[in-house]
């Protein structure tokens, strides 16, 4: 049980600290007061831009003339410029009023935007698609596909979460995953998105060298595992051997993106997972050796959340991702 003498300085404290908050958000009010014009100023401005006219901007706004004329003086009395040059009964805006003009329609457009969203009347609401997945799959076949998804004009805000081991990154919100494996974890609904395929990579003038006599030596990209189901050049004893014999050369890359960045740039040969780098492979910046590869008996797998319902943004994903292997 707390003292009298510690509960009075609690209370003191909590006090002090509601006082420095209700101080913080009046100085915050006092700003905008001191540095923002009047709403209406800006509203009647915006109107006489649009129409040049202080009678025209009046009759959209249901005010009389004088009103219109009265609140825009005081505007360029309260900014110390000139934004209308008065000819007649027409206006002209000066090049500080013209720019001025543009971020004033700017902002009340924003404003508006954003009190209708307040208001629930907005269209646009957009649901956001949680994936989580695998670095290498994020940077080699998904990013590319999430880019085209919402090029072609879904609405939906796909966020992607990668790390080398997919579940790092798994949340309760997450919608959407991408497993890698044999099956995929239990609690996940969990469907086949392509086997995995793997096969020598380089770049073409690297094979052409190769061939040529021009390189003696081959030089395999290699990268650790993160996991003991992972492959990598160290793993494939036997095709290594039987493809390289002894005179190859290993080179320890930090990541899988970077041996196959290397390959690319012509140092060396990846071990390309095929389905992965289709596009790279399809626009002639990788050529594959050995056929159409080999399969490791792994899977790549599009999984949602079991017990969780599938909101209809995440479904058009699968969907696209699915007829885009």
């Amino acid at each position: 049980m707390l003292s009298p003498v510690t509960s009075l300085v609690d209370s003191t404290v909590r006090k002090n600290w509601t006082i420095a908050l209700v101080k913080a958000k009046l100085e915050v009010m006092n700003y905008f007061r001191r540095t923002l014009p009047s709403l209406d100023a800006l509203v009647y401005f915006e109107a006489a831009a649009r129409h040049l006219n202080f009678t025209h901007a009046a009759k959209e706004l249901h005010v009389t003339q004088v009103a219109v004329s009265k609140r825009v003086r005081t505007l360029e009395e309260d900014l110390g410029i000139c934004l209308f040059e008065r000819r007649g009964r027409g206006l002209v805006l000066t090049e500080a009023g013209k720019i001025f003009a543009g971020r004033v329609h700017a902002g009340l457009s924003f404003l508006e935007e954003g009190i209708s969203v307040a208001r629930g009347r907005a269209n646009d609401r957009r649901e956001i698609i949680q994936v989580a997945a695998n670095e290498n799959v994020n940077f080699f076949w998904l990013d590319p596909r999430v880019r085209d998804f919402q090029m072609r004009g879904n609405n939906a805000v796909v966020a992607v979460l990668s790390a080398n081991n997919v579940a790092d990154v798994i949340r309760s919100d997450t919608d959407l995953a991408i497993f890698y494996g044999q099956a995929a974890p239990e609690g996940w609904r969990a469907k086949p998105l392509f086997d995995e395929i793997i096969a020598p990579v380089a770049a073409p003038s690297y094979w052409q060298q190769l061939d040529a006599g021009l390189i003696p030596n081959a030089t395999l990209l290699d990268y650790h595992r993160e996991a003991p189901d992972w492959v990598n050049w160290r793993s494939q004893r036997q095709q290594l051997k039987e493809s390289w014999g002894s005179s190859a050369t290993i080179m320890q890359c930090s990541s899988y993106i970077q041996s196959v960045g290397l390959a690319r740039a012509g140092n060396g040969i990846a071990l390309g997972v095929l389905p992965l780098l289709e596009r790279e492979i399809s626009e002639g910046a990788l050529r594959v050796r050995g056929g159409t590869g080999s399969a490791t008996g792994h899977k790549y797998f599009l999984a949602t959340p079991e017990g969780q319902a599938v909101q209809s943004a995440t479904s058009e994903l699968i969907a696209f991702l699915s007829e885009r292997p």
